[in-house]
């Protein structure tokens, strides 16, 4: 009857021993789980901030294109009315030239 009890005895204290490491374990497992927690909101700060920082390039770079389209807009609208100007003139040295030298 003694070699029944100290078995029990004996797969008592294994059993015991386990589940005490499988608390150690899952408290290992917790604070992994906090580290992590930590860590993933560092992250989305740091997100965050690239984000800002790009839009704010973004916006940046817009105002540049934004810039370089007016000046466009405005050398193709001179450049309409520089033509217009050059075909009057053409014009009008035309009409010169055939009262200066009418032909024969």
């Amino acid at each position: 009857m003694l070699d029944k009890d100290t078995s029990t005895v004996n797969l008592l204290k294994s059993i015991v021993k386990k589940v005490d490491g499988l608390k150690s374990d899952t408290k290992s497992l917790g604070s992994q789980i906090v580290g992590l927690s930590a860590e993933t909101k560092l992250l989305r700060s740091e997100l965050e901030e690239l984000n800002k920082k790009t839009e704010l390039q973004h916006n940046e770079v817009m105002q540049h294109i934004d810039g370089l389209a007016g000046g466009f807009k405005k050398f193709d609208e001179e450049l309409t009315i520089l033509s217009a100007h050059s075909k009057d003139h053409t014009d009008r040295i035309e009409q010169l030239e055939k009262s200066a030298y009418p032909p024969n």
